[in-house]
């Protein structure tokens, strides 16, 4: 459904960026990528609409709450690869080869689909976390991709840590592909081009998201409408596509408050301050 809130997966459900889209999958063979866009042009649905067309085994790792600290950091990672560890389990090969791996280190702790990685002083290295990724794609014959989402969020010491750690696995793994999306894009450029980042003169690839023209605004709105079987007038329709300026996410959110009963856009204005 268009005006499902949550971030998309499926292509049918992500409007109209199919440029985005495959060049985003053919990115995937790439050792780092990054995606760029103002907040709520629907990177996050770009990204794992991608992840899940190109069927690639992935690790997902969501920054947006944000992180500050080695604990911060390890506690999401550790949902990321139990995520990981529900989806991809079946492909045994991979799987086998990644607990195999991750036995080895110290700091981390396995029991089932439980993963956990120690934050302490026995802490495992992110350069390990990747090494072992690495070596079991190559083992199984394929490429991980790893994402990033809203790399702005990592702050202090962390971030330049996690940098670091991804440079090196850039210049030693050759089974890894990196994606790092970010809403604020000069902070982002700032990560990939400043000489005194970690991973500058590394070379990347591009995808930005955008902004819908009016044209492009108003199908959403009409196709979303269609959808649900549910009649909104053409001059409601203009007044939203005025207000909302071609953000994906507002349009979505004001279209999921329609269909649920509510009638005006104040609540979208004040969740934009």
């Amino acid at each position: 459904m268009l005006f499902d809130p949550r971030p998309k997966t499926c292509k049918k459900d992500l409007y109209n960026f199919n440029d985005e889209l495959n060049s985003l999958i053919k990115f995937f063979s790439k050792s780092l990528t990054i995606v760029t866009g103002l907040r709520r042009t629907g990177k996050t649905s770009l990204v794992l609409t991608a992840l899940e067309e190109s069927a690639m085994p992935y690790i997902y790792i969501d920054l947006r709450e944000g992180v500050s600290s080695y604990r911060d950091l390890y506690i999401v990672i550790s949902k990321s690869f139990e995520r990981f560890a529900s989806k991809f389990s079946k492909r045994d090969i991979l799987w086998s080869y990644i607990v195999k791996g991750l036995k080895s280190i110290k700091g981390v702790s396995i029991a089932g689909f439980e993963i956990s990685f120690s934050w302490g002083r026995d802490r495992v290295l992110l350069t390990e976390l990747f090494e072992v990724l690495d070596n079991a794609a190559e083992r199984a014959n394929t490429k991980i991709v790893v994402v990033f989402d809203e790399v702005q969020k990592i702050r202090g010491s962390i971030s330049e840590i996690l940098y670091s750690s991804i440079a090196h696995s850039y210049d030693f793994h050759r089974n890894i592909s990196f994606v790092l999306t970010g809403s604020e894009m000069g902070l982002l450029y700032n990560v990939v081009m400043n000489p005194k980042s970690p991973l500058y003169g590394r070379v990347f690839m591009e995808v930005k998201t955008r902004r819908l023209n009016a044209e492009e605004s108003r199908d959403f709105l009409l196709t979303g409408f269609r959808e649900v079987n549910m009649h909104v007038s053409f001059n409601e329709i203009d007044l939203v596509v005025d207000e909302l300026d071609g953000i994906i996410g507002w349009l979505t959110y004001y279209g999921y408050l329609k269909i649920n009963g509510v009638e005006n856009l104040e609540t979208i204005k004040e969740n934009r301050l």
